[in-house]
């Protein structure tokens, strides 16, 4: 779970927006408008070749936690993320622009997913967009050098605060993010993810790259669909899917998506405010792992034992009702989390939630 809540806290960075934290004095105002430079980071990751070592920090109540990822980045064509320890949690992402493949070396297990290079959730970068400058104050800093390069200090303050403040630097060229900084309910700082070393642009050499694996490594294909309706989905998963009678102030849900690992079938609803994500996954299981109770540990929801359990901004909370498990996992802060998941219903008016699609079939 630790490393999944890693993953999904800097793959929507990426998925969203998509060195040291030392930064100098601060320069001229920029003399591009923060539209252009939203859009151009917007881009980053599909047109720019980069590697590098990549750290997250995350502030938790009594410990913190610290994960360093080698990452290389090769636009449309690959990418391959690596988290730097030797531990049972270690794991390669590499995805070859057809395949997402994740190699978890302890369990011997390589598991193939759809790609993630044009499987975007910003398919439509200027709604997006347009959804970020309704939920968000956006302001400018100004202009900043790092590592003899020029980046842009941009502040993303949410208009209701039930959700993060975030602070990126920006690469002035690239559009890549050097550093990004999260703050909790109490504007205190929850975690920051920075490049510790960056270089681009890099030469691509395919064979250097390939992810080895050994010969009894067992593999196991995930299968995915995307832009389902309700209804679909519905059929797909059988009865026991509920959905939130409450989801925070401008959020928008933008897909449901079914994936299948053998016989075993999960949903997922995901929501966006054009920053901040929430999403809402459901899948029937006969037990409820324990392994999530920490740092809050047991709470009650709807008269039901639920367990909850934080890391950084991402705040996650899992139960079990009906023989179905639903864990319900965002970027909002605990009091918000708590409201959507006891808001979860059968009943038939949730059919009326506004399904706005961002298209995301990967391109063939």
């Amino acid at each position: 779970m630790k490393r999944s809540k890693f993953i999904l806290l800097f793959y929507l960075i990426f998925i969203f927006w998509g060195l040291h934290s030392a930064f100098c004095q601060e320069e001229t105002q920029p003399k591009d408008n923060v539209d252009t430079i939203l859009t151009k980071m917007q881009d980053a990751n599909s047109s720019i070749k980069y590697r590098g070592i990549m750290t997250t920090v995350v502030f938790n109540n009594p410990f913190s936690e610290v994960c360093r990822y080698k990452i290389e980045n090769y636009g449309t064509i690959l990418r391959r993320e690596e988290l730097l320890t030797n531990s049972i949690e270690k794991e390669v992402d590499y995805d070859d622009g057809k395949n997402l493949w994740r190699y978890f070396p302890y369990k011997n297990l390589l598991i193939k997913e759809l790609t993630k290079i044009n499987n975007r959730l910003n398919y439509k970068p200027d709604k997006i967009l347009k959804l970020a400058k309704t939920n968000y104050a956006i302001e400018m800093l100004g202009r900043y050098e790092a590592n003899k390069r020029t980046c842009y200090k941009v502040v993303f303050k949410p208009k209701i605060n039930d959700r993060p403040q975030q602070i990126y630097w920006i690469d002035s060229q690239t559009g890549i993010p050097f550093k990004i900084e999260k703050y909790g309910s109490n504007n205190e700082l929850v975690s920051v993810s920075s490049f510790s070393e960056i270089d681009f642009p890099v030469a691509f050499n395919k064979e250097s790259l390939d992810l080895m694996v050994p010969p009894q490594t067992e593999i196991a294909e995930v299968k995915e669909e995307y832009n389902l309706s309700l209804a679909t989905a519905t059929a797909e998963m059988g009865k026991g899917i509920t959905l939130p009678a409450y989801i925070p102030i401008g959020f928008i849900l933008n897909n449901i998506i079914v994936r299948s690992l053998g016989s075993e079938k999960t949903i997922q609803f995901f929501y966006s405010d054009g920053l901040s994500s929430l999403s809402i996954f459901q899948k029937p299981v006969p037990e409820m792992s324990n392994t999530i109770k920490t740092p809050h540990g047991s709470v009650r929801v709807n008269e039901k034992s639920a367990f909850i359990s934080s890391s950084g901004t991402m705040n996650i909370i899992c139960m079990k009702a009906d023989q179905m498990t639903t864990t319900v996992m965002g970027e909002i802060f605990k009091d918000a989390i708590l409201k959507v998941a006891e808001s979860l219903t059968t009943t038939p008016q949730e059919i009326l939630i506004p399904l706005e699609p961002i298209h995301s079939v990967p391109k063939k």
